[in-house]
């Protein structure tokens, strides 16, 4: 099976998922909120379910074992010569060798929220190809790739931004805003739009709906802080596609 082949499936599958387009996918969606509602509530009561990862601040309850068991037995279905990594069972000690066999790797819960977020198409196409240029190796054939290293998000939107204005992360590029360019600001940072935005007034840039945070930097031989922070957010415009929905003002 040929890699576009294998892209253009998991492309179909997110549209199904994302506007349950199918009774079989929709009932699987279905099942699987059913089973984090359930668990939210039985938390208020209970705590009898949690087990904890290796990673003492991470836990796993039993409904992320049953909802990768059922995206696990779907995959099966389709595809049953499929190889499959679980968050859960992989932590469980259910841990299949990963080789150059065709391997789904799962993270169930993150899963379901990306079904239930993505809600046009374009933008999960934009992402994808963005994503898979921020990883990829351009020595491997990846037009675009810059081999970006990976973060896992703090899961706060305030908290990416006070690490760049702390100067733990180089750059944030984001959808919301609130209070945020006042705190980068004060600490020498850049705050901008979209692509065609870096240099537009604050005023606009706050009635839009993409934005990029740059660290403070301090001066070179050649450049100044403010020339280092715009090419460092021109480089990354040059690698991401930008993408518009209807409630987006550019």
């Amino acid at each position: 099976m040929e890699y576009s082949e294998i892209f253009d499936f998991a492309y179909d599958l997110a549209e199904k998922v994302c506007h349950n387009s199918t009774l079989e996918l929709a009932n699987l969606d279905l099942q699987a909120s059913k089973l984090i509602l359930e668990a939210s509530a039985k938390r208020w009561v209970s705590t009898s379910d949690l087990n904890e990862k290796k990673n003492s601040v991470d836990l796993v309850t039993e409904t992320d074992e049953l909802v990768e068991q059922m995206i696990k037995s779907a995959v099966a279905e389709k595809y049953p010569h499929h190889k499959f990594i679980g968050e859960e069972s992989f932590a469980a000690g259910d841990r299949s060798p990963l080789t150059d066999e065709f391997t789904w790797i799962v993270d169930p819960i993150d899963l379901i929220d990306i079904g239930g977020s993505d809600r046009g198409l374009s933008t999960f196409k934009h992402k994808t190809s963005s994503f898979a240029k921020l990883a990829g190796d351009p020595s491997k054939g990846v037009d675009g790739g810059v081999m970006a290293h990976a973060l896992r998000t703090t899961g706060s939107t305030a908290c990416n931004a006070v690490a760049v204005a702390a100067g733990q992360l180089d750059i944030y590029w984001m959808l919301s805003l609130g209070r945020l360019p006042i705190i980068l600001n004060e600490t020498g940072g850049f705050f901008a739009g979209g692509k065609d935005a870096l240099d537009a007034p604050v005023g606009q840039v706050m009635m839009g709906r993409r934005y990029i945070f740059v660290r403070a930097v301090p001066a070179t031989e050649s450049e100044s802080p403010s020339q280092i922070q715009h090419r460092l957010a021109r480089e990354l415009y040059d690698v991401v596609d930008e993408w518009t929905n209807e409630d987006m003002m550019d």
